[in-house]
């Protein structure tokens, strides 16, 4: 396997959350080989019938069940038909390893257990279908819809609702229900067969089911906001948020649901109020979901949310110099918790390697482990009057680009690779892009785009509103 097929390989592994096993790369699948699917317009999909309900009667019946509330923050979010290139659990490149099978030729995580786990049973499906995408030829399409019928054989009903347990206590998430909603809802639309409909729109109806006592539920009503994952965990809560979220906007694509419509906004608006309220110190893992939302709304409040998360967070690193000012206190980790260890003043600044960089356990903030001078192994917490790394931390492309007004007189330094120089203020009063981010001398920071006023240098992100 050459360089790029194994980075390829790489990138869609991370993608599905599964283990690619050495030398189970499959030969490319033999097949027949058709065109790359399109994608019907909502009209004509939206008169198919799914098996279960091909009375309209009925399907009207079952919209009329009670359904969790969908409350919203008063935005009216807009949803757009994004590109391939632009949707979730999509790429550029085609697979060519995945885990072993089981004895039934289901791709599985084989670490969740001999029995299977829905969540990477679903996103090898969605690798296989973006596979037949991508080259057209049917075996990966068949592939795809045996991942499928194996999720559809697992799923445990309760009026019309299919939800899909996960592990050995059979817990419910949206995550799950996100990932397998996808996947029906891609079939639907690259099929046009009706029993993938009919599981789409099952598996979204779990999405709709309030709490009920006796019953299975992922979604709820919390603080005036919808979340779509009843985990207890702020931070897995709304990792299945987020899938879940994919879910409906792919089941929007191919039946034109209002339903659907609805979900989205309401917990687009729950996305966003999360995350605001949370930073900073929320994951940086966020930003490229965030900046997803970007492109699918076209806000530019959902990449600046993405910027200020992925400079916000406590991203770890192991390389550059710190800077140390004035009076800085070392600390130790006793019990597994920073605890101080003495201060030390410094008459003149001092630069020793940086060790690590990092949240530490029980502890706010960013700290950084020293490997030189008078606080040789300590930790810091990081501040940019007394202890920061010098330079830029990784910075993070922001596509789509943000559009925002500056105030006049913002400070906009320069940045080369001894730091921030001299800064000119902003005297214009027109929309400026910002195209990048990152962490400089501990500061978050949004690059001005090239080819406009000012364009190259950078402007803090608190200067910046939104």
């Amino acid at each position: 396997m050459d360089k790029r097929a194994v980075a390829a390989v790489t990138t869609l592994a991370a993608m599905a959350g599964i283990t690619v096993v050495a030398g189970s790369a499959p030969t490319p699948p033999a097949g027949r080989t058709v065109a790359p699917p399109g994608e019907a317009p909502p009209s004509a999909i939206a008169r198919w019938r799914p098996l279960a309900a091909p009375v309209p009667a009925a399907r009207a019946a079952r919209r009329a069940q009670p359904a969790v509330g969908m409350p919203t923050d008063g935005v009216r979010y807009p949803v757009r038909r994004l590109p391939w290139s632009l949707r979730a659990a999509t790429t550029a490149e085609v697979a060519t390893a995945f885990p072993p099978r089981t004895v039934t030729g289901v791709c599985t995580d084989p670490a969740r257990g001999a029995a299977g786990d829905p969540l990477s049973a679903a996103r090898c499906g969605q690798i296989m279908w973006n596979n037949y995408r991508l080259t057209g030829t049917q075996t990966w399409l068949d592939q795809a819809v045996t991942q499928a019928e194996w999720l559809v054989a697992r799923h445990r009903r309760h009026g019309d609702a299919w939800f899909h347990p996960r592990g050995a206590a059979g817990t419910y998430s949206g995550v799950v229900q996100g990932e397998a909603l996808t996947l029906f809802a891609r079939l639907a639309g690259t099929t046009a067969q009706p029993r993938w409909r009919t599981a789409a729109e099952a598996t979204f109806a779990a999405l709709l089911a309030p709490p009920q006592p006796g019953r299975p539920a992922t979604s709820r009503v919390v603080g005036r906001r919808l979340w779509l994952d009843s985990s207890t965990d702020p931070a897995a809560a709304l990792a299945g948020h987020l899938e879940a979220l994919t879910g409906a906007y792919e089941l929007w694509r191919v039946t034109a649901d209002p339903r659907a419509l609805r979900l989205l906004r309401a917990g687009l608006a729950t996305v966003r109020g999360h995350v605001a309220g949370a930073l900073p110190g929320t994951s940086a893992a966020l930003a490229p979901h965030l900046l997803h939302l970007a492109h699918l709304t076209g806000l530019d409040v959902f990449s600046l949310l993405a910027a200020r998360a992925w400079t916000g967070a406590p991203l770890a690193d192991q390389r550059g110099t710190v800077v140390l000012r004035g009076t800085v206190t070392g600390w130790v980790l006793r019990g597994g918790r920073p605890v101080p260890a003495g201060s030390v003043r410094l008459a003149r600044p001092a630069y020793p390697a940086l060790g690590w960089r990092g949240p530490l356990p029980g502890a706010t903030g960013t700290w950084l482990r020293v490997r030189g001078g008078p606080l040789r192994d300590r930790f810091v917490r990081e501040d940019p009057r007394t202890a920061y790394v010098r330079g830029m931390l990784l910075p993070l492309d922001l596509h789509p680009a943000v559009t925002t007004a500056l105030r006049p007189g913002t400070p906009l330094p320069r940045y080369d690779r001894g730091g921030l120089g001299a800064a000119v203020a902003h005297l214009g009063r027109r929309n400026v892009t910002l195209d990048r981010v990152a962490t400089i001398d501990s500061t978050p920071y949004a690059r001005l785009a090239p080819g406009q006023p000012y364009g190259g240098r950078w402007v803090a992100l608190s200067g910046v509103s939104g």
